[in-house]
């Protein structure tokens, strides 16, 4: 089921604050523009008898409906079958920023959510909520999800009815105290705020801390169900072995048996096996006692109790192939669709209200993004998806616009499970050819001064800030791969260990006074690896690297010194951040890409430059010649200059 895309939300002004009206509120501020106040009402609340400290109490024993789920296979199926038809189709999100959707494309991968959305979601049905706890910070975002055991998370809250604390039960947990802290030494319980806590609550009325799920509602169905069953199962192991009617004797014929024939008969019938042979006169008459047709007598019960289980469980018996309708495929057809359209997207609508306010937000936001990303539920089945790519093919050659064919290639990609960054080498290879037409038209170069002391002043150890070309296209985000203008995800390993001892020479401060200019320090080094690492191999685009360095400090602005001893900004932290993650794509998969070779025992390398307009006279010169690869002359290594976006192409000897 496809939901309508949403717009990109748009930045609110300070003196504006709205009233967040819902459980999981950290607090409640004033709404100034409809002067909406702090909640005056009261709540019912109903302690934990003990420790009373703990929270409210369960609305019942989870362990039943656990354990419901866990034995009757029926049930275990219908809760299943709801799972299924939530998040069996899959999803994709959708933003107006595409690198926002990126993001949270990649965090997903990473995290699994997908089986760990399912955990969370079967915990709710099946007990009276499913707690999801978020680790990592709001700075740092988060770093993983684990799915808790509602019988022994309590709520605490306010009177006004503000969730201060989710509290966990651990009296009785075993535990290793040789890696315990003494906060939670002979505790019985442990506390989580609730930022780190995603509730998913079902059958949840007025003042209720808790929900009800959907097994509890249903206990008395299942109680009689499960009840019938019972008794319909010992009934027939009775008639299984249901005793024997011996008559012996004939009143009509005045005859009368002995007592040593009723001796005997007696001896028989105590040694009676199924090989036994009778041989049986008229005196004599055989027949096993009658309880008449069993089965009859339980189908209208039971049948009226699974209908009823399918009435509390919102769950067409369709679904789980029970009724045989006569009427073809349509009916059940049209019962799936209603069931879907209707229940589980009424589900899907709460979900999706949980995961992109509390989830994909707080995600981005330590991203440095403020954008909305939203879930838009459902994947094509086989035969839309042919339908689907049918349709493309026939318009993909009458489409004169270059980007919209490019884009039916990568639906086309998707939908057939292929690799999209193909389609994108296609394009690059294609703008290549492109740019091979062009003129090539000079740019003019920006070089900082060079940092001079004043008058009665002592010279400051600074280097020579690099010369670098400010690009036309310096704020253009372009995806990783192809920046760097190949797929150097194969050389991914190899980039690692570069990163990981190299020493950033060009970006390291090696004294008090380049400090002072914007190098940075060793602090500053370890975040810059780390934001890299994290960039190639999560494919992320040059954009995304820039702003991670603006959002955790990483480059800082770049200062220059003057004839009179003035310290002027010369970059900003924005426009470095851009510089600096350009270049050190470049570099660092360029030594990725000679690590590699040695490693496969290539000899030799040749000097591939990006031909543009933009290309200068040094790449110009060097493009084409051949180097062995342990012997690269300094001024022919990669970078040469900044925003450079030359690279290795191994030598292959036949």
């Amino acid at each position: 089921m496809a939901r309508t895309m949403g717009q990109q939300s748009e930045p609110v002004e300070d003196k504006v604050h709205f009233f967040i009206s819902n459980e999981q509120a950290m607090g409640n501020e004033v709404n100034e523009q409809f002067g909406l106040g702090l909640f005056k009402t009261l709540i019912k609340r109903t302690p934990q008898k003990f420790p009373i400290e703990l929270g409210e109490e369960h609305p019942y024993d989870a362990t039943i409906t656990e354990g419901l789920y866990r034995k009757f296979g029926f049930l275990t199926a219908l809760i299943e079958r709801k799972v299924e038809a939530i998040w069996g189709k899959g999803f994709h999100v959708y933003s107006d920023n595409e690198n926002a959707q990126t993001i949270i494309e990649n965090w997903m991968k990473d995290v699994g959510f997908i089986t760990i959305a399912k955990q969370w979601t079967r915990e709710a049905f099946i007990k009276f909520a499913g707690y999801l706890e978020l680790g990592g910070s709001l700075k740092e975002g988060i770093q993983g999800m684990k799915v808790l055991d509602a019988k022994y998370i309590f709520k605490k809250r306010d009177e006004k009815g503000i969730v201060v604390k989710y509290n966990q039960l651990i009296r009785n947990f075993p535990r290793d105290y040789k890696f315990d802290t003494p906060l939670t030494i002979n505790k019985d319980f442990i506390s989580i705020e609730p930022a780190n806590v995603i509730e998913f609550s079902i059958h949840k009325t007025g003042d209720d801390a808790y929900g009800l799920g959907w097994i509890y509602p249903n206990l008395d169905v299942i109680d009689n169900l499960l009840g019938g069953m019972k008794n319909m199962h010992t009934l027939l192991r009775r008639k299984a072995n249901s005793p024997y009617v011996i008559t012996m004797g004939n009143i009509e014929n005045n005859i009368w048996p002995s007592s040593s024939d009723v001796a005997a008969m007696g001896q028989k019938l105590e040694w009676l096996h199924n090989k036994h042979e009778w041989v049986i006169g008229p005196d004599i008459k055989i027949e096993a006692l009658q309880f008449g047709n069993v089965s009859d007598k339980f189908r209208f019960p039971i049948e009226t109790d699974l209908n009823f289980m399918f009435f509390g469980f919102q769950t067409a018996p369709t679904l789980m192939q029970q009724a045989a309708t006569g009427l073809g495929s349509n009916l059940a057809t049209t019962q799936k669709d209603v069931f879907i359209e209707v229940h589980i997207g009424a589900v899907q609508e709460e979900l999706e209200k949980l995961i992109e306010e509390h989830i994909f937000k707080r995600v981005l936001l330590s991203n440095g993004f403020q954008d909305h990303v939203e879930i838009i539920w459902g994947q094509p089945d086989e035969s839309e998806k042919r339908e689907r790519i049918k349709l493309l093919q026939s318009l993909l050659f009458q489409i004169s616009s270059l980007r919209l064919r490019v884009e039916m290639e990568r639906e086309i990609a998707r939908l057939l499970d292929i690799d999209e960054n193909l389609v994108d080498e296609g394009e690059m290879e294609r703008e290549r050819e492109e740019e091979r037409d062009q003129p090539i038209v000079r740019k003019q170069t920006f070089l900082p001064k060079i940092t001079e002391w004043f008058k009665g002043k002592k010279k400051p150890q600074i280097r020579k800030i690099q010369e670098f070309v400010m690009p036309d296209d310096l704020y253009k985000d372009y995806p990783l791969i192809e920046w760097i203008g190949y797929n150097y995800r194969k050389y991914t390993k190899d980039i690692d260990e570069v990163v990981n001892r190299d020493s950033f020479a060009n970006l390291a401060a090696i004294n008090e006074d380049e400090l002072a200019v914007g190098y940075l320090n060793t602090i500053r080094i370890t975040k810059l690896k780390s934001a890299m690492k994290e960039t190639f191999n999560k494919g992320l685009s040059i954009r995304i690297l820039a702003s991670t360095f603006v959002t955790r400090d990483i480059i800082p602005p770049l200062y220059e010194i003057t004839n009179e001893g003035e310290k002027i900004l010369r970059l900003s932290q924005e426009t470095r951040s851009l510089i600096v993650a350009r270049t050190e794509t470049i570099r660092l998969s360029a030594l990725g890409a000679i690590e590699n070779y040695k490693n496969n025992d290539i000899m030799k390398v040749r000097f591939t430059a990006a031909i543009s307009d933009r290309t200068c006279p040094i790449c110009e010169g060097l493009n084409g010649e051949v180097y062995e690869i342990i012997n690269i002359p300094e001024d022919s290594e990669i970078p040469i200059h900044v925003n450079c976006r030359c690279a290795w192409s191994p030598v292959v000897l036949a």
